[in-house]
């Protein structure tokens, strides 16, 4: 009931806001026209003759000033803001082919390259694809006892996102065949990080994968971009085999 009658007040107080605005553009109007009527037939007392040329210039002088006031009156509608247009290239995969405990399938128009950040770490890598500013870091550790540490260590970094992040949708993975079990999280908001992930034999190897782009995060102008490479880290995902540990 309350909030009904709030709407109503406020609805009322905007009509008569409107019809003050139209009240007082009419009395500009009447005042102009009154003003200009004074100047066409008062000097017409003393000479008729000029009646007429008088009477077509200010004519002239009254469509110049009503034009005036209506363009005091346009409101002007804001555009909507415009983003780039993205041309993507062909979907075209290649096997990873490293000498790491690990392989998956990457796009051709990606570069590889070793995690530079972490430079002890020799099974972390950076799957980088500069057409679209992004790289997806991976990272790989081996098992010891130590599996639910891991999924909980994975799934912490992917929550520090949360201050940013609108929602964070969590999906397990599961490929039997392959030995291969997860969660994929899909991070929706201004995060810089849309789409990270954890794979493992849960006996012997922790994959874990997050996707960055290096631009500011603005999921709205991004969506096309945060789309065309889930796609990509899906296929590193569902291609994804163990090789054996070697303990570098």
């Amino acid at each position: 009931m309350i909030t009904n009658l709030l709407n109503l007040e406020t609805s009322f107080f905007t009509s008569a806001g409107a019809l003050f605005g139209y009240i007082e553009l009419l009395s500009l109007t009447f005042n102009a026209l009154s003003g200009l009527l004074a100047l066409i037939l008062l000097p017409a007392l003393y000479n008729p003759k000029q009646l007429a040329g008088r009477y077509y210039l200010h004519f002239a002088m009254l469509a110049l000033i009503l034009t005036g006031l209506s363009a005091c009156r346009h409101e002007q509608t804001p555009k909507p803001r415009g983003y780039y247009r993205i041309d993507f290239p062909e979907k075209v995969y290649k096997q990873l082919n490293e000498s790491l405990p690990y392989d998956f399938r990457i796009p051709v128009y990606a570069i590889v390259t070793p995690d530079l950040m972490n430079p002890g770490q020799k099974e972390w890598i950076t799957v980088e694809i500069p057409g679209n500013q992004a790289q997806i870091h991976i990272s790989y550790k081996k098992i010891d006892h130590n599996l639910s540490l891991l999924i909980e260590e994975s799934r912490s970094l992917v929550y520090k996102h949360s201050k940013k992040a609108s929602s964070i949708e969590e999906q397990i993975f599961v490929y039997p065949a392959k030995k291969t079990y997860g969660m994929i999280y899909t991070i929706r908001g201004n995060a810089a990080s849309p789409m990270q992930f954890y794979l493992t034999d849960s006996v012997t190897h922790f994959l874990r994968g997050a996707l960055y782009i290096k631009e500011i995060p603005n999921y709205d102008s991004l969506r096309p971009v945060i789309k065309f490479l889930s796609e990509d880290v899906m296929q590193m995902i569902s291609s994804t085999e163990w090789k054996k540990y070697h303990g570098r």
